[in-house]
C-alpha cells in the first residue's frame, strides 16, 4: 500500500476526514485501504494530509464542511 506523510496541510484524524466528507469513519478506513485517500499510519491512528483531503473531496463533487470561507 502507497501511503504518504501528510506534507502539504494539517494532518487529520480519521473522524476529522469523516465528518467533513459526510461519511463514516469506517468508510474512510476503506477507502484508506483501497488506496483512494492515501494516509499515514502513526501509533496513535491513521493520519490523512488536509491538503489531500480536498483533493478528493473535488474529484468527487463534495465540498468540505471544514473548510468553507463563508
Amino acid at each position: 500500500m502507497d501511503e504518504k506523510t501528510p506534507s502539504e496541510g494539517t494532518p487529520l484524524t480519521r473522524n476529522q476526514v469523516a465528518r467533513r466528507l459526510g461519511l463514516s469513519p469506517e468508510r474512510i478506513r476503506q477507502l484508506s485501504n483501497a488506496g483512494r485517500l492515501q494516509c499515514t499510519r502513526t501509533p496513535l491512528g491513521r493520519l490523512y494530509d488536509e491538503a489531500e483531503v480536498e483533493r478528493f473531496a473535488a474529484c468527487r463533487g463534495h465540498t468540505t464542511t471544514g473548510s468553507s470561507t463563508g
